[in-house]
C-alpha cells in the first residue's frame, strides 16, 4: 500500500484520468474530491462490501433459476401449436 501525506487543497493524480483532491480536514475526517471518468465506479468500503454481497446473491439466485429451468425443461412437454397431418 502506498501511503501519502497531503495538505488541504493538494491533489493526487492516479493515471491520466483520476484526480483526488483533499477538500477538507476536520478532527478525524478527511473530505476528498474525486474526478474520474463516469464509467468508473467509486465506492466507500462499506458500500463496496454491500455491493459484493448483492452480486454474490444475484449470482446464486441466477444459478438456482437456471438449474430449475433445466430440470423443468427435461420433464415438461412443449406445445408448438402444430396439428399432425392427416393422410
Amino acid at each position: 500500500m502506498l501511503v501519502i501525506s497531503q495538505k488541504k487543497g493538494e491533489k493526487l493524480h492516479i493515471g491520466r484520468d483520476i484526480t483526488v483532491t483533499v477538500v477538507d480536514i476536520k478532527a478525524n475526517k478527511v473530505r476528498l474530491g474525486i474526478e474520474a471518468p463516469s464509467e468508473l465506479t467509486i465506492l466507500r468500503d462499506q458500500l463496496y462490501a454491500q455491493s459484493q454481497e448483492q452480486e454474490r446473491s444475484q449470482k446464486q439466485s441466477s444459478r438456482a433459476q437456471n438449474q430449475q429451468r433445466s430440470s423443468s425443461d427435461a420433464t415438461s412437454e412443449l406445445d408448438l401449436g402444430f396439428e399432425p397431418e392427416e393422410h
